[in-house]
């Protein structure tokens, strides 16, 4: 597109690969990955969608990483107590019904021509796939489907299904966070301290951790004991008295049922 910045291309984003992380939304709208500082959705009504946000903005959203629900923005009430009937930075509940307007024109669009769309995930989203803190840039998805349908607080609303393409660096999980930190080389002039892992979860998988290896030890103590078992010769073992009955006969050896001797053991 003519006279285009950073931002307004479809596709990757030089120097900025998956996994990539930004401090808070000044640093994501800088880097061109998503130039805008609130809007959910950047993208262009003519063109289609360059890049989203998603951050647990809307209750109607349902992110489950490759594949993910997506909801379009306008109506809601912004910080001001006002409704906002086209912007993406609703922080209310919703009051009125979405239309197919600005970025929500732009994500039919996509829908329509089939062009990726980053996907950058930020800290208020699903836990199993979204950043402990700041914002991680994911990958490119593709709009599949846009459709209009009844929300939650009853008003209508764009909705968008969007598929991560494939080919592409896996997503992390919450055990992997940590290893997700900023993966740009030093001479992009965007180091900082790594990211730190909360207390809370830290002590969580601590303790799943420590739950683990005395499950371990007792698998490997039973192990050994059948092991040993196994080995002590047959003359040794108690021997079932005669007259008796048992289920479960011994490895070797004679058992008395209903007046007769059976031979049980080894062939």
């Amino acid at each position: 597109m003519p006279g285009a910045s950073s931002s307004q291309i479809f596709g990757e984003i030089h120097g900025a690969p998956v996994g990539t992380h930004f401090i808070d939304r000044k640093e994501l709208a800088q880097s061109g990955v998503h130039a805008g500082y609130q809007q959910g959705i950047w993208g262009s009504a003519e063109y289609g969608a360059y890049s989203i946000v998603l951050n647990g903005g809307y209750v109607d959203d349902d992110d489950m990483g490759e594949t993910l629900i997506y909801t379009g923005h306008g109506q809601g009430r912004g910080k001001d107590g006002k409704a906002r009937r086209q912007s993406s930075f609703d922080v209310g509940p919703q009051v009125g019904d979405q239309e197919w307007v600005r970025g929500n024109a732009a994500m039919r669009v996509s829908a329509k021509t089939g062009r990726p769309v980053r996907v950058t995930r930020g800290p208020d989203g699903n836990e199993d796939y979204s950043p402990f803190q700041g914002y991680r840039y994911d990958g490119l998805y593709e709009v599949v489907r846009a459709w209009q349908e009844k929300g939650k607080a009853g008003f209508l609303m764009c909705k968008f299904a969007l598929q991560r393409l494939p080919s592409q660096r896996p997503l992390p999980r919450p055990s992997q966070a940590a290893k997700w930190w900023d993966p740009r080389p030093p001479e992009s002039g965007l180091s900082r301290p790594p990211i730190t892992w909360p207390e809370k979860r830290q002590v969580m998988d601590e303790e799943k951790d420590a739950k683990k290896d005395v499950e371990m030890k007792e698998q490997r103590a039973n192990k050994q004991a059948a092991t040993a078992q196994s080995r002590v010769p047959s003359a040794s073992r108690p021997s079932i008295e005669q007259g008796t009955t048992s289920t479960v006969p011994p490895r070797n050896g004679l058992l008395k049922i209903k007046g007769k001797y059976t031979t049980f053991g080894s062939k």
